[in-house]
C-alpha cells in the first residue's frame, strides 16, 4: 500500500456477511482490489474446532500469520484496498480464548507480543467496516457454506465472539469506522459514498 491508496478492512464475527460486502463494494469502486479471507490457509483450524484446548495458541499464530501475508501483496497502483479481516480485530479471538481457557498465559504472553509488533508495523487501516447480524442468521450463514469444521459451532460460542467484537470496535477511532446490519438488505452505494465522505477526513 502506499499513501495515495486508501485500505479498509472489513470486520466482524463468523458469518456476519464481510465476504459478500466486500465483493460488492469492490464492484462500485474505482480500482478497487479485494482481498479475501482464505481460511485453508489456517491449517490448524479445523483440529482447533475438534480440540480447542489443545490447538487454540497453534490456530491463533496460524491466523495472524496467515492474514500477515495478505499486507505483502502488492497494492501500490490501487486507489482502494479492501481486506476481508485485518491484524487489528485478531485480538477479539485470542483475548476470547484465553479467557475460556483455550490458551495459558505464557501462550496468550506470546501471542500479545507477536500481535503487538506485527500490528505496529503494518501499515495503517484508514477505515474499518464494522459487518454484525443476529446469531440465527449467522448460523443460517454457516450452514449454507458448508464448511465442516464449522459446523459444531454454537450459538453461545458466536454470542460471546460477538461481544469481544462490540468491546474491540467501541475502542476504534469511531471517525474511522462505518457499520453495517448485515441482516437486513443495504444500499451498496450509500456505504460507497460514506466510505468516501470517511477517507477524505
Amino acid at each position: 500500500m502506499n499513501d495515495k491508496t486508501v485500505s479498509i478492512a472489513l470486520v466482524g464475527g463468523i458469518a456476519v456477511g464481510k465476504t459478500t460486502i466486500g465483493k460488492e463494494l469492490c464492484n462500485r469502486l474505482s480500482n478497487c482490489r479485494f482481498i479475501e479471507e482464505d481460511v485453508t490457509k489456517n491449517v490448524f483450524l479445523p483440529d482447533f474446532y475438534n480440540d480447542m484446548k489443545r490447538w487454540g495458541f497453534h490456530s491463533r499464530v496460524s491466523t495472524l500469520a496467515m492474514i500477515a501475508s495478505n499486507y505483502l501483496i502488492d497494492t501500490s497502483n490501487e486507489n482502494y484496498v479492501v481486506m476481508d479481516r485485518c491484524l487489528d480485530e485478531l485480538i477479539t479471538f485470542a483475548e476470547m480464548h484465553f479467557d475460556n481457557g483455550n490458551m495459558n498465559s505464557m501462550e496468550y504472553e506470546v501471542y500479545r507480543k507477536l500481535y503487538d509488533c506485527m500490528v505496529s508495523f503494518a501499515p495503517k487501516i484508514n477505515i474499518f467496516i464494522y459487518c454484525y447480524c443476529s446469531i440465527g442468521t449467522s448460523l443460517e450463514r454457516i450452514k449454507k457454506r458448508n464448511r465442516s469444521f464449522e459446523q459444531t459451532i454454537s450459538s453461545s460460542y458466536l454470542y460471546r465472539l460477538n461481544s469481544y467484537y462490540e468491546k474491540w470496535i467501541n475502542s476504534v477511532e469511531k471517525k474511522r469506522i462505518v457499520k453495517i446490519d448485515t441482516d437486513v438488505e443495504n444500499d451498496i452505494d450509500k456505504i460507497v459514498n460514506d466510505i468516501i465522505s470517511v477517507s477524505k477526513n
